[in-house]
């Protein structure tokens, strides 16, 4: 099986992407979270969800497309302050 690379594959159709009315309806604790290494739902994607879902983007340095799987800790962090009511960012 041939590695595929993000840079090999066309995903323009993410940069035309626009959340719908229904995130901003979601109203438990929310936060989005994105690698800054992530070419494909990072950047302007994850800007576009977090001000969809009016929730701060925490954008971590260093981490790609898989921030569970790359930081765990990082994440179990975010979300921790996150549930008890801190900001997560």
């Amino acid at each position: 099986m041939p590695n595929i690379h993000a840079g090999d594959l066309d995903v323009h159709y993410l940069e035309a992407w626009t959340p719908g009315d229904r995130l901003a309806t979601i109203r438990p604790p929310k936060v989005v979270i994105a690698g800054a290494l992530d070419p494909l739902t990072g950047g302007a994607t994850a800007a576009r969800a977090a001000e969809a879902l009016g929730t701060p983007l925490v954008t971590l340095d260093g981490v790609g497309h898989s921030p569970i799987i790359e930081v765990p800790d990082r994440i179990v962090a975010l979300l921790a302050r996150l549930w008890s009511g801190a900001t997560p960012a």
